[in-house]
Parts: C-alpha cells; structure tokens; sequence
C-alpha cells in the first residue's frame, strides 16, 4: 500500500477542521478556501457548496439592498453571486430574478451626462445666463470651498486646519485647486500669524509635495512633527516622501519608532505593512497588517489587502486566498481585491480557474481602459482550466485591445508562448 496516502490524510484532516472552525464562525469565503483546498471527498464538496451558498445569498441581500439608492454597487453585488455560483441553475436564476429588478427599477441611459463640479444643475446649455426654467443659485463662496475640502481630510488634519483664520482658508484652497503661486504668499502668511499652530506648516508641506520639492517638503513635515508629535498626518506625508525617493525601509524603521510613541493610529500601521512589503519584509508587513486589522475600522479593506499580500510573499496561498475573498465579498468591485484573488485562482488550477475566468471576465467590465490586461489573464485562465480553444478566443481578444505600448506588447507575447508551451 502507498505511504503518500497516509502521508496526505492527516494534512486534508488538518484542512478541514480549519474549514469547519470558520464555518462556525461564519466566515464563509476563507472556510470556502480550505474546503477547496481539502481536496474531492464528499465533506469538502459538500462544505465548499455551503459556503458558496452562503455568500451568494449574503451577495444578493445587499444586491436587494442597493437597487433603489445605488443600482450600479446592487450590479456588482448581483454579479459576484454568479462568479460563486458558477454550474448551479438554481442560485443563478435567482440571480437573474435579481438582475431583473435592477434592471426594471434603473433601465439603462444610452448617455450620462457629468457635470463638473459646482456647476448649475441644468449645465452648459443655458449658457450660465437665465434660462426661465432653472435656478442657478448663488455662486460659491470660498468659505463653502474651503469646508468642502476640509470633508475630504482626516479627523486629524481637520482639527488642525478648521480653526485657522482667513489668509489660511484662502492659501489652503488655492492650493487645493492647483494654484501654487496664489497660495504660496498666503499659506506663509498663516505660518507667520501663528507660529506654534502646526496647520500651516503642514500645508506649506503639502505645497511643497505637490510643486515637486521633496527636500522642503519633507523639512516641513519634520517641522510639524516638533509642533505636534503626535500629528499623524505628517508622520504619513513624510514616510510616503521616504518611500518616492526609493527608500522604503527607511520610511519603515521611521514609522516604527512614531508608533512606539503614538500607537493606536491604524492608518500609520497600514503604511508601515505596505513599507515592509517594499523592503522585501513579508514577515514584519504581516505583523503590521494584522495589527492595523485592530485598529482600523472594519470596512477599510486596507489591512486585509496587505495581510493577503504578505501571505502570498510568504507562499500561504490558502490563507492569502481567504484574506482577498473576504475583502471581495464585501466590496465586489474593488479590483485591488479582485485581481491577486483571480491570480491566485489561476495558480490552483482546475475548479479555481475555473472562477478565475469570471473574477477577470468581471474585470474587464469594469476597467475597460486595461481590458487588454484582464483578457490576458483570462485566457491563462482558461489555459489552467484545460480549456485551449477559450484561451485563444481571449488572446485574440486581447490582441484587439492592445495599446501601441511596447510593454503591451511584449506581455502578449509571453502569455501566447506560455499558453502554447
């Protein structure tokens, strides 16, 4: 009798208590990892149809959820069940009964018309005079522009930056919207009024940043951090100067010691993962992920993403399988998820490429601007599938779509030699 049998059971034994434990915590996309995972016996199959069928119908909760107030996230809802649900006519006609009522409640526009922002909501075609049928309202003040821009800030910089007087309100908007020269003379004004308020001197940071000064740019945030050590926005800003120069170990061992003094701040731990993910540190950017998971909050799927990237360095494909498709079945359309979870896919093979071929046939719906990209990994798809007719049809897809660029190119090259290989 072979010794690889025994050699193999208690490995899939190992597998699927894991899978089991993660069903009872409900945890269906990583418990339908290990089942996958766990191998053809009739407790794993009949696990992963479980929990396929928990998240199709999680999936289209929300997708019910969404159709009145956002049809298109109710869209993306309805279509990550199918892509769980492939080869089950009953789940995908409840799908369809879905889609249909998306449909029926928001029928398509042949043209959408964007408007730009704070323009009169009856658009160019009034000519911005009076056109009896519309109101065009009252022109925007630039203190309305500036909390506009203050409510795309964190709480931190908010707090900072709110109680500042009018040279600042003008400078910081300036420079919002580009205006460098105008907002430089105001922006130094403000430092100059208030020396110990740590606002201005991050502005003018951030003026700096943007205008292509990275030395005086990195000098100011320095300089708020003494003003303010505990000011996270700063601590980010230069860590991300550390990382544009090429020196992400830098920006890491930096990170380390402001958290050693200011722990508790997730966004922080969220970059210090991704520096050590640069530095070619999967170990530590695991640790730091897994920490951020704790302090940030729940539907900020930066954590998870960098957790499945450390993984997937460190060669635990399962587990960086179930970090993605954690991230995915909550935010169906975040192609940062999709796409290393569709890779993944790919490198199991068989049923996996299978859902491979629709997580990127997905993509490519979504961005059509790199649809040449995703048809590539289509058809690697469909070649880890055995499928070699698809994996043509995709390639000569792709082929259609290519830019000029000779990167393009040459990847389609590659990926037709594999395939024929």
């Amino acid at each position: 009798m072979p010794f690889g049998w025994f050699a193999r059971k208690p490995a899939a034994d190992k597998t699927l208590a894991k899978a089991r434990k993660l069903v009872e915590q409900c945890r269906w996309a990583e418990a339908l990892t290990y089942f996958e995972d766990a191998g053809d016996g009739d407790e794993a199959r009949q696990g992963a149809q479980e929990c396929r069928t928990k998240l199709v119908e999680w999936n289209l909760e929300e997708a019910r959820a969404y159709t009145e107030g956002d049809p298109g996230k109710a869209r993306e809802h309805a279509e990550l069940a199918a892509t769980l649900a492939v080869g089950d006519a009953g789940l995908l006609a409840v799908i369809d009964e879905v889609l249909a009522g998306i449909h029926a409640a928001h029928p398509p526009v042949s043209a959408t018309r964007r408007e730009r922002l704070f323009a009169p909501s009856c658009g160019a075609s009034c000519g911005g005079g009076s056109c009896g049928d519309h109101d065009h309202g009252e022109p925007v003040e630039d203190g309305e522009l500036f909390e506009f821009y203050l409510d795309s800030l964190s709480p931190a910089e908010r707090a900072a930056l709110e109680p500042l007087g009018e040279p600042f309100r003008e400078g910081f908007v300036l420079l919002q919207q580009g205006d460098l020269e105008g907002a430089l003379p105001k922006l130094k004004a403000a430092v100059k009024a208030a020396p110990r308020a740590v606002g201005p001197v991050y502005a003018m940071g951030l003026l700096a940043a943007v205008g292509q000064a990275p030395e005086v740019a990195e000098k100011n945030f320095l300089k708020a951090l003494e003003l303010d050590p505990g000011f996270a926005p700063a601590a980010l800003h230069r860590a991300a100067l550390l990382r544009e120069k090429g020196k992400p170990k830098d920006a890491a061992a930096f990170l380390t010691r402001w958290l050693a003094a200011h722990p508790g701040e997730g966004e922080v731990r969220v970059l210090l993962a991704a520096c050590h993910l640069e530095a070619g540190d999967p170990q530590a950017a695991l640790e730091a992920a897994q920490a951020a998971e704790t302090e940030c909050p729940e539907d900020n799927p930066s954590p998870k993403l960098l957790r499945g990237q450390a993984l997937r360095r460190l060669g635990h494909l399962d587990q960086a399988l179930g970090a993605f498709q954690a991230v995915a079945a909550k935010k169906p359309d975040l192609l940062d998820a999709l796409i290393p979870l569709g890779q993944i896919l790919i490198e199991k093979g068989g049923p996996s490429a299978e859902r491979a071929v629709q997580v990127f046939k997905k993509c490519h719906r979504q961005d059509p601007d790199h649809g040449w990209w995703h048809l590539l990994r289509v058809a690697e798809a469909y070649g880890a599938w055995e499928k070699p007719k698809q994996a043509a049809e995709a390639l000569a897809r792709a082929q259609e779509e290519l830019p000029e660029a000779p990167e393009a190119q040459r990847e389609w090259t590659e990926v037709s030699q594999r395939l024929a290989g």
